[in-house]
């Protein structure tokens, strides 16, 4: 994973166009030519959450193209990779208490204590983390990198509204 990242970081200027004064990514070239040229294999489709979840749970970053336009033009499309995720999981807690049926009393409190159980469900997959790579062009941190849904319902803000939730595509399940 690391190696694969820092092949995409150090050699981005291979793929890139200047627009506006700040470079960005031809996304259908990810595939094409960038692994392609370094031997690496991967997969890509349509943004899958299912997929998503098992190249993370593996370890495997995913990378995203998508835009905020219905019809974009190529300089329009932005790239992101999707590298974490957080767990979540519900915990139910059972009160257990003795009750005497026919209102009597109790014969036995002191082995009729009420107490507690607890369970707890399968641990999902609930969000991700999302590096937008916009460093350079919003300031000095990384504005709206951090957990977003895993639905794919992805907004950011930089003085204007962006949602990035149209032509959603990922390349996946990379290997050397």
């Amino acid at each position: 994973c690391v190696r694969i990242m820092a092949i995409f970081t150090a050699h981005r200027t291979t793929l890139h166009k200047n627009h506006n004064s700040y470079s960005w990514a031809i996304p259908a070239h990810l595939r094409t030519q960038l692994c392609s040229f370094y031997g690496i294999s991967c997969s890509g489709g349509n943004y899958n959450e299912n997929i998503v979840k098992a190249n993370l749970e593996n370890d495997l970053p995913v990378i995203v193209t998508a835009t905020n336009l219905l019809i974009p033009a190529d300089f329009d499309i932005h790239c992101f990779v999707i590298d974490g995720y957080k767990k979540t999981y519900t915990k139910y807690t059972h009160y257990h208490y003795w009750y005497v049926e026919d209102g009597g009393i109790d014969l036995n409190p002191g082995e009729h204590m009420p107490y507690y159980t607890y369970t707890y469900t399968t641990p999902e997959i609930t969000a991700i983390k999302i590096n937008w790579g916009w460093k350079s062009q919003w300031g000095s941190s990384h504005v709206n990198d951090g957990w977003y849904s895993l639905t794919a319902n992805w907004y950011v803000q930089n003085g204007s509204y962006y949602s990035y939730n149209y032509n959603v595509s990922m390349s996946y399940g990379f290997s050397i």
